[in-house]
């Protein structure tokens, strides 16, 4: 069984690429099919304890192919963000800045109400 389920998930991973180059392709595709193994082969053993060998076989697989997929799908977002990004130098710039400007002006206005003293902070209730 173990072997069948091994290549249903070489066929599912087979279409998964990252926009790179082929080397660095393969090395993230590595190292992200080694982490999705060693996690899928602890849980498999820790959850696995009352499961008949073939039960524990299904389990790794299911385990390993939905992190192998969630992982892939993660760094492929990073990558085309970044991608993105560097395309498109000045709009981040502007972008990132507009949002240190504004996370500023909030933090600063935060900082000023907690700042008042507690007589303006009646008198600006009296107010209102």
């Amino acid at each position: 069984m173990g072997g069948l389920l091994k290549i249903l998930f070489d066929i599912l991973k087979e279409p998964l690429g990252l926009p790179l180059n082929i080397v660095e392709e393969y090395i993230i595709l590595a190292l992200i099919e080694f982490a999705a193994y060693k996690i899928a082969f602890e849980k498999t053993g820790i959850w696995g304890k009352d499961f008949a060998a073939g039960d524990k076989s299904l389990m790794h697989w299911t385990i390993r192919t939905v992190l192998f997929v969630v992982m892939w799908a993660v760094i492929r977002f990073i990558i085309s963000v970044y991608g993105l990004v560097i395309n498109h130098k000045i709009l981040s710039l502007v972008i990132a800045s507009i949002a240190i400007i504004v996370v500023g002006i909030i933090a600063f206005a935060k900082y000023k109400r907690r700042s008042k003293m507690p007589e303006e902070m009646e008198e600006d209730d009296e107010l209102e």
